[in-house]
């Protein structure tokens, strides 16, 4: 059914959604003088960072309805695909202007090119598309879920330690990539969950600092303690490969300084990693 579903699609394609109206007013304004967020990493600089604003839609076709996060390279988006009915929101990652050398891309394209049938495959989230925006690199891939929690209650927990330890043993072996903790995420498998954070925004509007022309976000705060949403949760994947490289041979540091190997300490020449 869902191949037919496609197949008619391709053949008679539904117009585009309208993007919708966000609102303007009723959000928390936070103090003009205070650092938010990326403002607050060591070499912010505010020309390297694309102004995206809510309720933007890029590329004429991904409309931007809440910050999911931020980081030293990128700032994370959550947005609503308007040209397709199906699995159409998605998260959006925009590289700061600096961020020339786009490695995930690379990685992510390296991962797509190997033949497998290891289980592990599915457990990495994968890209579904990439494109330049004016000043800045965007890359964009399936929304499974940014969810940075403290503890994982007990059947969450152990079903995802089997998962983790399969797509690990993927990665290991047929990819040859180190894994950081920070770079484990938790699936969503309930769709109406991105509903809801639509309905969160409109009822209660993210905060933002104002400053002339230039608008700075409080990244969403995902409910993962409410029962409401517990249910949600699916299974952990693994995302975020921007410091991986792709080759047999490297030198000078690579690999976040917890989980930095002696011989790139020394550098020394370093074996695929």
């Amino acid at each position: 059914m869902a191949c037919l579903r496609r197949i008619w699609g391709w053949l008679y394609p539904q117009p585009p959604a309208l993007p919708r109206t966000l609102t303007s007013t009723g959000f928390p304004l936070l103090d003009p003088n205070a650092h938010v967020e990326e403002e607050l990493m060591p070499h912010y600089e505010l020309a390297n960072y694309f102004p995206v604003r809510l309720g933007d839609v890029l590329r004429e076709q991904y409309q931007v309805l809440k910050k999911l996060g931020y980081g030293a390279n990128a700032t994370g988006w959550f947005c609503h695909n308007l040209t397709i009915r199906e699995n159409r929101y998605v998260a959006i990652k925009i590289y700061l202007y600096t961020a020339r050398e786009n490695r995930e891309i690379k990685f992510l394209k390296h991962l797509s090119s190997i033949r497998s049938i290891h289980p592990g495959l599915k457990l990495v989230r994968a890209m579904v598309d990439h494109f330049e925006l004016e000043g800045s690199k965007g890359l964009l891939h399936d929304l499974q879920r940014l969810l940075g929690l403290d503890r994982l209650h007990g059947a969450l927990l152990k079903e995802a330690l089997i998962h983790l330890l399969t797509v690990l043993n993927y990665l290991h072996s047929e990819a040859h990539v180190i894994i950081p903790s920070k770079n484990i995420m938790i699936a969503c498998k309930d769709p109406s969950f991105f509903e809801k954070l639509v309905e969160d925004e409109e009822q209660t509007p993210s905060p933002r600092k104002v400053v002339g022309d230039n608008i700075a976000y409080r990244s969403h705060s995902l409910p993962h303690s409410s029962s409401r949403f517990q249910g949600a949760w699916g299974i952990p994947l693994l995302s975020d490969f921007g410091e991986t490289r792709v080759g047999d041979n490297h030198t000078g540091l690579i690999q976040p300084n917890l989980y930095r190997e002696p011989d790139v300490v020394l550098k020394m020449d370093g074996a695929r990693r």
